[in-house]
């Protein structure tokens, strides 16, 4: 959003539409572009349907098609997040040479710890991640740390985990807070449980 608002034009493809689309589309600034690689509409984000089988087994053909025809050639930065964004964004990326000065930079977000991934996504991610020029991750600092090892310290970026508050509260606020807990720390923990994760 702050990058439109500052006059750069921000495009956003989506692989297909669902429901759960429209509060996330809604709040976009009206200079965002959105952009469809198909033309599917799903009743749910994780629904296991026909429809999302066919999606997902033409995905790859028409990720070679904005390859082949370097649809992404007029962007200085393509970013992508979370496993069918990343493998987009390669197979793409594929089609340039690494030293060419006309190819986007590809950057990804990735915001999981590695030991909550199975086997075989870590060792997915970590070969995509091979052709990124920037990979920003929100891990622990032992993961972040392995990540700088395996990808170059130079390559890999962090961001801690947390939030950052538009507005501060106010003083009083804040000490009604201690007297209630007695001065110990009021913390917030916003997340998703994963059932990998439940142990």
């Amino acid at each position: 959003r702050r990058l439109a608002e500052q006059g750069a034009r921000v495009d956003l493809l989506i692989f297909y539409r669902t429901p759960q689309d429209g509060s996330i589309l809604g709040a976009l600034d009206p200079r965002v572009t959105l952009l469809h690689l198909m033309p599917v509409r799903l009743g749910a984000d994780h629904e296991h349907s026909l429809q999302k089988g066919l999606a997902l087994l033409l995905f790859p053909l028409f990720a070679l098609w904005w390859a082949v025809t370097r649809r992404l050639g007029k962007y200085d930065i393509v970013h992508a997040n979370l496993i069918l964004a990343s493998v987009f964004v390669w197979v793409c990326s594929l089609f340039w040479l690494w030293r060419s000065a006309s190819r986007p930079r590809w950057v990804e977000t990735f915001h999981a710890d590695l030991p909550t991934l199975r086997g075989w996504e870590n060792a997915l991610f970590h070969f995509l991640w091979k052709r990124r020029d920037r990979l920003i991750v929100e891990l622990r600092k032992r993961d972040f740390v392995l990540l700088q090892r395996s990808l170059g310290a130079g390559r890999v970026v962090y961001i801690p985990f947390g939030i950052h508050l538009l507005e501060p509260p106010a003083p009083e606020a804040m000490e009604a807070v201690r007297r209630e807990t007695g001065g110990l720390p009021v913390i917030l923990s916003v997340t998703r449980l994963n059932q990998r994760e439940k142990k």
